[in-house]
């Protein structure tokens, strides 16, 4: 008795969902509505009402909703803040078919090669290097992570700066992109390993500190270049010169490594000639420190029959000869 008395009350029941299922499925589609869509993706940085509905014109469509999400990522819009921006903006959100919330990805940024911003860099580098662009190799000892921009910005325009080099053989290089129809930019460090493989002279054997360069010890060759990476290319701007360090042998001569050689020497015996006009009178000296030609160094004069020396300045002319012309050469 009990389970016949159950199925009879529940019989309405059914009946009456039935009938609202299928009220339901003959219901006519909404008319005059603007159906605002559960998930969107969009390009720009601000959400619109045009961007999550798919019927909606005129003024109505530019309603600001809200601000997108950085690139690649989503932000959730309630059905609650669509209609208080609608209200706002001056209209009545009654026309709005709504979700209970809209899901609104922002697109990625476009994509770039990496190998793009090392190619503008590499480029920007061999322009502000002496050597012929190949003589020089160059490889990235590290590439930045690509720049995010805003989906509308287009083709992306690369520019390279003026590069900064950390040593002789590493260059930091600042490349700006542009996104070249919004306007957007962003600027990377690409770092660069360099190496320059040019002709140079260079070291036939091992040449000792402070020994003057012969034309047997250097000859002109194809060398990677070291050190700080400036090198003589003509054999004739090495010989004769002293050097400021040993030399090895198989190793480019850098500007460092040489110097003007002395042609006197410290405490050698030199006739000094002092001219004022027409006027020249020569009397004897000794140097008191080395001298390269026109350079000028101290000497002490001799002193007059038995007299206390004085200690002047001149410039040296030859290897026995110094000059003090109009008064220079004040007493030391």
């Amino acid at each position: 008795m009990k389970t016949l008395f159950s199925l009879r009350a529940l019989l309405p029941l059914c009946a009456s969902a039935f009938a609202f299922s299928a009220a339901a499925a003959a219901a006519p589609p909404l008319v005059g509505k603007v159906i605002v869509r559960p998930a969107v993706t969009v390009a720009g940085r601000a959400i619109r009402l045009r961007d999550v509905a798919d019927n909606v014109s005129g003024p109505l469509a530019n309603v600001t909703l809200g601000a997108a999400a950085l690139p690649g990522r989503a932000c959730i819009l309630s059905a609650g803040e669509i209609r208080l921006r609608v209200r706002a903006a001056g209209f009545d959100p009654a026309v709005l078919a709504l979700p209970s919330s809209v899901v609104v990805s922002t697109e990625a940024a476009p994509s770039l090669a990496g190998n793009a911003l090392v190619q503008a860099a590499t480029e920007a580098v061999k322009k502000a290097l002496p050597w012929p662009a190949g003589d020089v190799t160059m490889e990235p000892s590290s590439v930045p992570a690509l720049p995010v921009f805003g989906a509308n910005g287009g083709l992306l325009l690369i520019a390279a700066g003026a590069p900064v080099f950390r040593t002789s053989r590493t260059a930091v290089v600042p490349v700006t992109l542009t996104a070249s129809a919004s306007g957007e930019a962003r600027t990377v460090s690409v770092a660069l390993r360099i190496r320059v493989e040019t002709l140079a002279v260079v070291a036939v054997r091992p040449v000792a500190r402070h020994a003057v360069v012969g034309a047997d010890d250097v000859a002109l060759t194809k060398v990677e270049l070291i050190g700080d990476g400036k090198a003589f290319a003509n054999v004739a701007d090495v010989v004769g010169k002293r050097t400021n360090r040993s030399l090895i042998a198989g190793r480019a001569v850098a500007a460092s490594d040489v110097e003007e050689a002395p042609v006197v020497g410290a405490n050698t015996r030199v006739t000094v000639r002092v001219a004022s006009g027409i006027v020249e009178v020569t009397t004897s000296g000794t140097t008191c420190e080395e001298g390269c030609m026109g350079q000028t160094i101290r000497v002490r004069l001799a002193g007059e029959n038995g007299g206390t020396s004085r200690t002047v300045r001149a410039r040296v002319d030859s290897a026995d000869t110094v000059i003090i012309e109009n008064g220079e050469g004040e007493t030391q």
